[in-house]
This record gives structure tokens, C-alpha cells and sequence, in this order.
């Protein structure tokens, strides 16, 4: 047990670059650069437009995760429907390697936490006061200012919950990584089944698990601190 809680130790001091951390994070970043425009847009579009981009974005969550997940390891394969696109148009001249790669597990577990992202993130691009909206137009405030000063600090509970949604799944994730990177990416969850499952050192995967729980609250609590102080709430108070 001492020996697993010095290597975790060494882990987090000598790699700057910690794979769950940075895979978590990143993916949580992603997530949200590309949920919230689309959620900001759906959520002002009316009829059927609105109707076929939900059911468009929805589409995903129909899907199990290991079909969504096979779904992109063939289209990062070599002779994959990506990469043969790309080399049709002239954009690349080999292979991209992409497969057991960090940006490739980012990629895919971005695409999986996307669809529930889209969701909060509507929801609570929603909640806003049309007429503050409106008041701050009429006082002459331009539109970066608006979305900076009014809209994004009442949609920060909904940022918040969509990043601790995505990196909480991201982090813990098994299935994805097995599937995308192998054991070439080490992230905590494969760290976990390999020291119960094939080396059997249980005090070492019982180190890890805890320091998944450990960095996981963590991140969780920064996120909460950092929606509170831009929207001026509580220290708890997250809705």
C-alpha cells in the first residue's frame, strides 16, 4: 500500500502531462467549445428547424456506446472513410495515425458527452430574461458585451454541470479508451483493470481508485468555485 501511494505521489510531481487530468480535461474543454454554440443557437430557433437539429444532435444517445465507439475506430482506421476523404482531396499524403492517440480518445469521448452537454447547456441558455436582453440592447451595449455581462454568467450553473458531466464520464471511462487507445494512452481506469485483473496487486488498484475519486472532487470543486464567483452566487449554491 505504501508503495502504490509513493508511485502515485511520483506520478502527479514528475509527469507534467498526467494522462487522466489532461484527457479529462481536454475533453471536457472540447465539449464545451463545441456544445455551446450549438446550444446557443438551438435555443433560439423555432419550428421545424428546431425539431431537426434536436433530433439531428439526439441522434447519438440511440446508439450504444460500444457502436458509437467502433463507428469512429473505423473511421480512424488507415483505409478508413476519413482518411481516404482526406487523401481524395489532396489534404494529407499518408496516414494520420491516429488511432492509439490521446487527441483520438479525445475526439471520441467528446462526441459521446456532446448530446447531454447540448441538453444543459439549452436548458439553461433558456432560463435567461429575454427583457435584460433586451434592456441591455436598448441601452447601446453591443452584442460581446451582452453575452459576457448577462449571458454567460446566468448560463454558468449550466457550463458547470455540463463540464463536471463530461469530465467526471471522461475520466472514469474504460470501454472508449480500451477500445480507441489499447494500453498505449495510460489513463487510470485501464491503470485499475490491469492491477486487478491481470497483475493482481490489489493495494495498488485500490490506490488508483482513490486517486480517480480524489482528482475527479477536485476538478468538481473548482468548477463549482469558478461558476459561483462569475455568477455571484453562494459557495455551494450551484442552481
Amino acid at each position: 500500500m505504501k508503495v502504490g501511494i509513493f508511485y502515485a505521489y511520483l506520478v502527479l510531481q514528475i509527469d507534467p502531462q498526467f494522462p487522466p487530468l489532461k484527457v479529462g480535461s481536454l475533453t471536457t474543454v472540447v465539449t464545451l467549445v463545441v456544445g455551446y454554440p450549438i446550444a446557443y443557437y438551438l435555443s433560439f430557433s423555432k419550428g421545424t428547424e428546431r425539431t431537426v437539429l434536436t433530433a439531428g444532435f439526439m441522434l447519438s444517445l440511440f446508439v450504444t456506446i460500444l457502436v458509437g465507439t467502433l463507428g469512429w475506430y473505423i473511421l480512424f482506421l488507415p483505409f478508413g472513410l476519413l482518411q481516404r476523404t482526406l487523401k481524395a482531396v489532396g489534404l494529407i499524403s499518408g496516414s494520420l495515425g491516429l488511432l492509439k492517440t490521446s487527441p483520438a480518445l479525445i475526439i471520441v469521448l467528446a462526441h459521446l458527452q456532446l448530446p447531454y452537454a447540448i441538453l444543459i447547456l439549452t436548458s439553461s441558455i433558456q432560463t435567461v430574461p429575454k427583457d435584460k436582453i433586451d434592456a441591455a440592447r436598448t441601452l447601446g451595449a453591443p452584442t460581446w458585451k451582452i453575452f459576457s455581462k448577462i449571458i454567460l454568467p446566468l448560463t454558468m450553473p449550466g457550463i458547470v454541470s455540463s463540464a463536471i458531466l463530461a469530465f467526471s464520464l471522461s475520466a472514469s471511462s474504460y470501454l472508449v479508451p480500451i477500445l480507441i487507445t489499447g494500453q498505449s494512452v495510460p489513463i487510470l481506469p485501464i491503470s485499475i483493470w490491469r492491477y486487478t485483473n491481470e497483475i493482481l496487486n490489489w493495494p495498488f488498484a485500490a490506490v488508483n481508485a482513490i486517486l480517480l475519486f480524489i482528482i475527479t472532487m477536485t476538478i468538481m470543486y473548482v468548477f463549482i468555485v469558478l461558476t459561483n464567483y462569475i455568477s455571484r452566487r453562494g459557495k455551494w449554491e450551484v442552481v
